[in-house]
């Protein structure tokens, strides 16, 4: 069955995220939120979908297609993160918590955990896997390099707050220190230039250009925070060891667990022995996440909503930011400020009242 699908934001934005398996045989169009003035044309399409969850301008729109019984789907760009969840300060500063409520029909998450995770929260939840994670349609895996040459990289945001900023900072550096007393080769891919500043590392051995795949070309281990570069990894048969610097639940497992004052040593010598048992724990992982089990038809539900107060307090909220917006512009005030400004007592004004 075809669909017609809307998504609220510019087509180029889902230029690496958009599965077309899960929206096989549909028609698909963008930009759809330059009909928040114009609501009753939602009811041309059958779901409407959006990626940016703190918007107010989006969240009105979908409020709307909720109203009309139109089918929503929420798509996450990446892996979910617990501390992004309750730490995200930037999210919490619009009176909100990220990712909670969930007020469309439908979100679409990578991985069996985090789909069971919002089932709990009576949310329809569907697998849905961005190619900018697994491109699927590569059969060929990436081939190791001939040298053992880790990588030292993390999300685009690590951390938010000082104290994980700091412990992040503390069990880097004790990890660049193990790798050169073990005279281990190994470089960076990191995008913050605080935490480059502060690990004084140098651009040479910063890989950050070029994409992910390109990068795992010239490497064979992965040391990083978590993210969703860890399903890429692994996809591509990498040792993947993720690094514990919070306390908070993780959606995704890899093989190796670094937290401070682990032996190092021993934990770099067994991802460089491609330890069997844990390599097929990575091949667990990929087939609990890689789940190509759902498609758009999965979207269309019924389920209730189970706390209908807290998801009216987050509308109030949206539409108080969205109010509030410097990019929401009053134009009646503005045209009282130029005729008060310009125009009032002048000659134009004496003209305009003649006529």
């Amino acid at each position: 069955m075809s669909f017609k699908i809307l998504f609220l934001e510019e087509e180029s934005f889902y230029n690496d995220m958009l599965n077309k398996n899960f929206f096989l045989d549909c028609e698909l169009f963008f930009n759809g939120c330059k009909f928040y003035r114009k609501p009753e044309k939602l009811k041309e399409y059958d779901l409407i979908v959006y990626t940016i969850y703190s918007s107010p301008i989006y969240n009105y729109v979908i409020t709307k297609a909720l109203e009309l019984d139109i089918n929503t789907l929420l798509l996450m760009d990446g892996i979910c993160e617990f501390s992004n969840f309750t730490n995200n300060n930037k999210i919490s500063s619009l009176g909100i918590e990220n990712y909670h409520p969930i007020i469309a029909n439908n979100i679409g998450v990578i991985g069996n955990t985090a789909k069971k995770y919002f089932n709990e929260f009576n949310i329809n939840s569907v697998h849905y896997l961005p190619p900018r994670v697994i491109d699927t349609s590569m059969n060929d895996k990436i081939p190791l390099n001939k040298e053992n040459i880790f990588l030292i990289t993390t999300a685009n945001t690590a951390y938010y707050n000082e104290y994980e900023y700091n412990r992040l900072i503390c069990l880097l550096k004790d990890i660049i220190h193990s790798l050169e007393k073990d005279n281990i080769n190994f470089y960076f891919r990191i995008f913050d230039e605080k935490i480059i500043t502060d690990l004084s590392i140098s651009p040479e051995r910063n890989l950050n250009t070029g994409s992910f795949p390109e990068i795992l070309k010239k490497i064979n281990f992965v040391i990083t925070t978590p993210s969703s570069i860890m399903l890429t990894a692994m996809y591509h048969n990498r040792p993947v060891a993720m690094l514990l610097y919070r306390d908070s639940p993780n959606f995704i497992q890899s093989g190796w667990l670094i937290s401070k004052d682990i032996d190092y040593s021993s934990t770099f010598s067994s991802m460089i022995s491609f330890d069997e048992k844990r390599i097929n724990f990575q091949l667990s992982q990929l087939e609990d996440n890689l789940k190509q089990n759902n498609n758009v038809q999965d979207c269309f539900t019924n389920i209730k909503k189970s706390n209908f107060k807290q998801i009216a307090e987050f509308i109030n909220v949206m539409n108080l930011n969205m109010l509030n917006s410097k990019f929401n512009f009053n134009i009646e005030y503005i045209i009282r400020n130029i005729y008060r400004k310009f125009i009032r007592g002048s000659s134009l004004e004496k003209k305009l009242k003649k006529k």
